[in-house]
């Protein structure tokens, strides 16, 4: 297991040359070298189970792809209820997810030609010895799982999943999801290594990163977000929540092109011009993961891999629509305010 830093240019392809490429996290490329930026990208990252996601309050609260949680939610609570999507509207109403164990990157330690065992010595961490350059030299990760992993909000898999038989980008899927991680206490996980959330729309030209954990990749990549040609028309930079309504009706509120009941109810406490989707060039490094700017601050959460005449692209959903989905369908002010205060509201 490696942590992973995607680069990626928002919406320009010439100079995509310039940045593409892959680094370890412990030897980036000169314009990532800032050791306090490396670190708060690092330690913000979590690894769920195949899948990523970004701690984006001081309180534990973090946000990964809804695609990584459902199974899980299922097993506790029923198909039916996970189907439908949870909203718990108290820190008392937020569901455990064991065994579902999220982990952290603590420590990376080149212990070429050392014994391992002389570096393993808190027990309540995990060890993973790693090969690197055809096993000439081995670093030592050490992993802290959080096995107190509390589901915070799941969206309907008709929102969700919305349109999913045609995996192409334009999209509009509200594919994300909130969890927190809670200490051995049994409160709330307390961090000061955490994203800001940005109710920023993407924007030509913006250079934003993505950090993951994926099981068998082991470097720091990079790919740039690029408007392309379809189907003899250009796709938008991004998609909004007009587009999502306007699918919905313009195929007869069927299948899975149907909306759920309470969002047509709610329609106009949205804000139908946030953006909503927006594609990555390249392959995502993992679902789930944040793409953030150089500020930290996250735009967007990867939900889905697709490929349009040949290109690999990865879909991900926009943090300023996500906002407005918390506020306008699920008047889930509490979550929404933490993401603004970057904690629990006192």
């Amino acid at each position: 297991m490696w942590l992973t830093l995607c680069v990626a240019l928002v919406f320009s392809s010439k100079v995509h040359a310039q940045i593409y490429g892959s680094w370890t996290y412990d030897a980036p490329p000169d314009h990532l070298a800032d050791v306090t930026w490396l670190e708060n990208a690092r330690l913000g990252t979590l690894q769920l189970s195949g899948c990523a996601a970004a701690l984006v309050s001081a309180d534990g609260l973090a946000v990964t792809s809804a695609s990584c949680l459902r199974a899980s939610v299922a097993r506790i609570v029923g198909d039916s209820a996970a189907t439908a999507g949870m909203y718990a509207q108290s820190l008392a109403g937020e569901i455990a997810l064991a065994p579902l164990v999220a982990r952290q990157i603590v420590d990376m330690t080149d212990i070429t030609g050392q014994d391992e065992a002389d570096h393993m010595a808190d027990y309540t961490l995990e060890y993973h010895l790693l090969a690197r350059d055809d096993s000439t030299r081995f670093w030592l990760y050490a992993f802290r799982p959080f096995r107190d992993v509390r589901l915070v909000l799941l969206p309907s898999a008709m929102a969700a999943g919305f349109g999913q038989d045609r995996a192409v980008f334009p999209r509009h899927r509200v594919d994300f999801a909130f969890i927190r991680l809670y200490a051995p206490d049994g409160t709330p996980y307390i961090t000061e290594n955490y994203y800001a959330w940005s109710e920023a729309r993407p924007s030509a030209g913006e250079t934003i990163y993505a950090t993951s954990i994926p099981q068998y990749t082991p470097m720091l990549s990079a790919s740039s977000v690029e408007v392309y040609p379809y189907n003899g028309t250009i796709t938008p930079p991004f998609t909004t929540l007009y587009g999502m309504l306007d699918l919905h009706f313009a195929h007869g509120a069927s299948g899975d092109w149907a909306l759920p009941a309470n969002w047509l109810a709610r329609q106009d406490a949205l804000e139908l011009g946030a953006p909503l989707n927006f594609a990555v060039a390249g392959r995502c490094t993992q679902l789930g993961t944040a793409f953030v700017s150089q500020d930290l601050e996250v735009r967007g959460v990867a939900f889905e891999q697709t490929g349009i005449g040949g290109e690999s692209r990865c879909i991900s959903v926009a943090a300023a629509g996500v906002l407005t989905v918390l506020r306008g369908i699920y008047s889930a002010d509490r979550i929404a305010e933490e993401l603004e205060l970057q904690q629990i509201e006192n």
